[in-house]
């Protein structure tokens, strides 16, 4: 754990340090969308409860300057059976150290993620975010964010818990205010089970397309 913190705060003065020369006067901008995860996968590894059910999530993010960047989302994967969902729920404090247009840069950051995996059993620790984003034509973008979870908290059954995140999809804005996206997204947890194979390796997985509706300003 104190890793862990010896690593957030050199990597937040990093930011604050590479950043400061671009807080020139600048406008505020955001979004805000809803999104339907088509997940699919398996929560405790091969053989355990299956993912296979849409289910509605969200997304906010607002850029200051240009420069800095908060974002929060909240994704969730529904079981086959229909009866609970996972909540993949997530903080992010980002800023873009390459920048030459709004809708092209480089950004990094640090945030926290906390995943409900069934009723009373969770997980949650500090995320080390990059993304990147390209503007393909007119009213159209790419973009790319990747999220590695390097110590996430224990929880029944499992130890020695991290895992990656990544997201790519489009981007359109085809009014003053709308936003429209379609991307593919993937969350990932390793785990040593303690239970019923203790000692074996687990793998986590929630993957699939999702496609998603808001307003930019």
């Amino acid at each position: 754990m104190r890793k862990t913190t010896l690593l957030m705060t050199g990597f937040i003065a990093a930011i604050v340090i590479g950043t400061l020369p671009g807080l020139a006067a600048g406008p505020v901008d955001g979004e805000a969308s809803l999104v339907y995860w088509m997940s699919d996968g398996a929560v405790f590894g091969d053989g355990g409860p299956e993912l296979d059910e849409g289910t509605v999530g969200g997304r906010a993010e607002v850029w200051v300057f240009e420069r800095w960047g908060a974002r929060a989302g909240l994704y969730r994967a529904g079981f086959e059976s229909g009866s609970d969902n996972i909540d993949y729920g997530n903080l992010d404090l980002l800023a873009r150290v390459f920048s030459p247009t709004e809708n092209n840069y480089v950004a990094v950051g640090l945030g926290w993620e906390r995943i409900d995996l069934a009723p009373g059993v969770e997980t949650s620790g500090v995320r080390v975010v990059a993304e990147g984003r390209m503007g393909l034509f007119g009213i159209v973008h790419g973009y790319g964010q990747a999220a590695y979870l390097p110590e996430m908290d224990d929880f029944f059954g499992a130890s020695d818990v991290d895992g990656m995140e990544y997201d790519l999809g489009v981007a359109v804005e085809p009014g003053p205010f709308m936003t429209i996206r379609a991307g593919y997204r993937n969350t990932t947890l390793d785990f040593t089970d303690t239970l019923f194979v203790p000692g074996a390796g687990v793998e986590s997985e929630a993957k699939g397309y999702h496609f998603g509706v808001g307003f930019h300003f």
